[in-house]
């Protein structure tokens, strides 16, 4: 299967590759006919024999290219890049997404079908009064996922209140989530009300929750169970109603082993689970984040060449989506004015090597796969569910670790 993507979200579609050959081009004869004139009339062919997909060049002008490289003959694996022209396609040895009503364009989360998943389970979440527990790397877009809870849930007119616990100092930690009274410490010149109270009737973001000390922790815990908040250095307890989003890029069940987390509170936070994709795992989505970003500056008639936008999809992008954001700035910056961006302006991007995005295969995730896939007998989408992410991530990992998917299939 074959997905043609570009900066307009509307161009997302679909080809499913006949049982020999197919051939691609722009002549009305050929398969697949793309209007580009950067693609010859008999440009490539797709041919499916023993199980394995190949594309070979058919002597077009301006060639072929696979993950960056240019070939004249390649098997194709899940996931694999193509060019042709100025089209960039996308290779799939079978139909990664999950099915969904939800528009891409309608949502904070920027992307395609591979965050509909995503987007489906943050709205079930909203629905519900439990805590959630977003998951995902730095520049996935967490704080993006807990406004959506927030605008779609029960309190979408109340404060939206976002604290990174990362950024709290230890001493000042409680009474800036909690509140004070003046007098509780030293320099504490006036009361403080504290980010609880003033999430009151709203939603609560503890972003990097995994940084919170114990203490503050054993107090938070107190606030989720009874809905009320004691100032430090005061008695009194206020009732409070609010809607918690916890956020992290830490391995909560380590912390927990490390009694670095209290086990209790880990218990209560992850009551509903989002995960959040890394964005080398959804690529196909990063034209049009870089046509959002380009329209946030009011730079809309900036077009990115064919070249640099192939370079940015196979980027790792290991800061994710906010990297891209940081990383067309600086194009934008260096530009002063071009119209068009190329590869040139983003010299200071680390190119993805011929193998295409990749991450770290660790031992853990696999052996996290391989159980997933035996108690769900090969169930792609029970399988994904029971990991807590999508049905494309987890075609992903399999091939990331090179374990057959169908091998689990009973039957």
């Amino acid at each position: 299967m074959l997905e043609f993507f570009g900066p307009d979200v509307d161009r997302h579609r679909f080809r499913v590759l006949g049982p020999s050959l197919t051939l691609l081009g722009r002549e009305g004869a050929t398969d697949i006919a793309i209007e580009d004139p950067g693609i010859s009339r008999r440009h490539a062919a797709f041919e499916l024999a023993d199980g394995v997909t190949t594309i070979g060049d058919l002597g077009s002008a301006n060639g072929l290219f696979v993950n960056g490289g240019r070939v004249r003959s390649r098997a194709l694996a899940d996931g694999d890049l193509i060019r042709v022209g100025d089209t960039l396609l996308r290779y799939f040895e079978a139909w990664p997404y999950a099915a969904s009503e939800l528009d891409p364009r309608q949502a904070p989360l920027v992307g395609g079908f591979a965050l509909d998943d995503v987007r489906a389970r943050l709205v079930r979440a909203a629905a519900s009064p439990s805590t959630v527990l977003v998951l995902g790397e730095t520049g996935t877009g967490k704080e993006l996922a807990a406004r959506l809870l927030h605008d779609a849930g029960a309190r979408p007119g109340g404060p939206f209140v976002a604290v990174n616990c990362a950024a709290l100092p230890a001493e000042l930690a409680e009474a800036e989530l909690f509140g004070a009274a003046k007098g509780a410490y030293t320099g504490a010149e006036a009361p403080r009300t504290g980010l609880v109270r003033a999430a009151d009737g709203g939603t609560l973001l503890l972003d990097e929750i995994g940084e919170l000390s114990l203490g503050a922790q054993a107090k938070l815990l107190r606030v989720l169970e009874l809905h009320r908040v004691r100032a430090v250095g005061t008695t009194d307890e206020t009732p409070v109603d609010f809607r918690v989003v916890a956020a992290t890029n830490a391995d909560l069940e380590r912390r927990v082993a490390d009694g670095l987390f209290r086990l209790d509170l880990y218990g209560r936070i992850a009551r509903l689970v989002v995960r959040l994709p890394p964005l080398r795992e959804h690529f196909e989505d990063v034209p049009a984040l870089v046509q959002r970003f380009l329209l946030d500056v009011g730079e809309g008639d900036v077009e990115v060449s064919p070249d640099a936008m192939e370079q940015l999809c196979l980027r790792p992008w290991p800061a994710n989506v906010r990297e891209l954001h940081a990383a067309m700035e600086r194009a934008l910056f260096e530009a002063d004015g071009a119209r068009v961006l190329g590869k040139e302006r983003f010299s200071s991007i680390a190119r993805a090597g011929e193998g295409g995005p990749s991450e770290e295969a660790t031992p853990a995730e696999a052996e996290a796969l391989l159980e997933a896939l035996r108690a769900a007998e090969g169930d792609v989408e029970a399988a994904a569910a029971r990991l807590g992410i999508g049905r494309s991530q987890l075609y992903r990992r399999a091939k990331r670790h090179g374990v057959s998917v169908s091998s689990f299939r009973r039957g």
